[in-house]
């Protein structure tokens, strides 16, 4: 049924209409490598899929606009595409997850941009190695990129609410980098440093997160609006408040930025062990995490003895 609010379709070759977008993008995709039997990724009206007996479905979604998550005059799309899907994934990596498949819808005024930011997820996807099984596209005003990710889980997750009195919190690494790199990218400074690849290629903490959850921690969230917010969502839902002692801030980074910057995707973990998390760290050859503060009875957060207000991120709707 056409929309209402639908324009003719204007005269274009088959690349520019919705067929042959999604035509180029099964291509890109390599549809059904690793389908396995009985499972159905692209072409149908929805895929199928079946996950391993005795695995329990971890299930989240994110979106990325083009001038609302990234900078346009910047960056591209095929940028607005790898931060959507790992923006994604770090959800399924703060649940303790694997990541398993993955469904993509990309809107845009032009085909080629469409087709570079499904190039940036596919991207993505291979790095944080999910399989992109199926999605949608169609034409709108801005450029804009959705993913919904299922990941896998043999026993209880991390979740928000599980921190407790006496329990320890740690990084997986330090605050500020991404915030830090676009304040680098926006003077034109070191468009090359690590920085602003932190800003522009996020990796989420997924080998991290897991290993935490094995090792007993009690509870987790990815760094994506802010640490301050994050923590702060972390202590709400635990019903705790934080004491922080330290705070870990990226070189190259200031305080603000570490504080409530946000996108750096490095994982808050709370843990009443821990010595054996920073152990297993190490064992499992990944970086070590390091403790920043602790929980506490009395609601609220405070940094080196003063109160720290919530900060960060926070759409406008």
């Amino acid at each position: 049924m056409t929309s209402a609010f639908q324009n003719p379709a204007p005269p274009a070759g088959p690349s520019n209409r919705e067929s042959g977008v999604v035509e180029r993008i099964r291509n890109l995709i390599g549809v059904g490598d690793t389908a396995a039997e009985g499972e159905i990724f692209f072409g149908d009206d929805a895929a199928i899929l079946s996950p391993p007996p005795g695995q329990a479905l971890v299930a989240c979604t994110d979106a990325a606009v083009m001038g609302v998550h990234i900078d346009p005059a910047l960056f591209g799309s095929h940028d607005l595409g790898w931060r959507a899907m790992m923006a994604t994934l770090s959800d399924i990596a703060a649940m303790g997850a694997e990541p398993w498949r993955a469904l993509v819808t990309v809107i845009g005024p032009k085909a080629d941009d469409l087709i570079l930011a499904m190039e940036g997820a596919q991207a993505a996807a291979e790095a944080g190695l999910t399989t992109i099984v199926g999605g949608d596209v169609s034409s709108g005003s801005e450029l804009s990129v959705s993913v919904t990710a299922l990941g896998l889980l043999d026993g209880s997750a991390l979740t928000r609410s599980g921190a407790r009195v006496g329990d320890t919190v740690l990084l997986t690494g330090a605050l500020g980098a991404s915030a830090a790199g676009l304040r680098l990218a926006r003077r034109g400074e070191g468009l090359e440093q690590a920085l602003v690849e932190r800003h522009i290629r996020p990796r989420p903490k997924l080998r991290e997160g897991a290993l935490a959850r094995a090792l007993g921690a009690s509870a987790a969230i990815d760094i994506s609006d802010g640490f301050s917010l994050d923590l702060g969502r972390v202590a709400e839902l635990s019903g705790v408040g934080v004491e922080i002692h330290e705070l870990w801030v990226a070189d190259g980074a200031s305080k603000s930025e570490a504080l409530s910057g946000g996108e750096d995707y490095e994982l808050i973990m709370v843990t009443n062990a821990p010595e054996e998390l920073i152990k297993g760290f190490a064992k499992a050859g990944l970086p070590s995490p390091r403790s920043v503060g602790n929980i506490v009875k009395t609601r609220g957060m405070w940094l080196n003895g003063q109160v720290l207000e919530p900060s960060g991120f926070d759409h406008r709707l």
